[in-house]
């Protein structure tokens, strides 16, 4: 089973890359970067990673996203 501890998503497509409307689970991730992604509502329920620690975002279209959640989030970052 795989253990990622550092996740970081890069799109450099003009067209955009949008990620599924489903919550991100994982029991290991620390830390996730999101750059240039379109987030939508579901996405953006971090409360499945028990570990997440940091949350980097930069660049990225939030699409009916209205809040974000993690119990365990220490350090975010929001860059436009």
């Amino acid at each position: 089973m795989c253990q990622v501890r550092m996740l970081r998503l890069d799109n450099i497509c003009l067209d955009g890359f949008g990620l599924d409307d489903l919550p991100l689970v994982s029991l290991h991730l620390m830390r996730l970067e999101l750059i240039g992604v379109t987030l939508r509502n579901n996405f953006c329920n971090f409360s499945g990673c028990l570990s997440l620690e940091h949350l980097e975002i930069a660049d990225c279209l939030f699409q009916y996203a209205k809040e974000l959640s993690s119990k365990s989030l220490k350090c975010l970052s929001i860059k436009d």
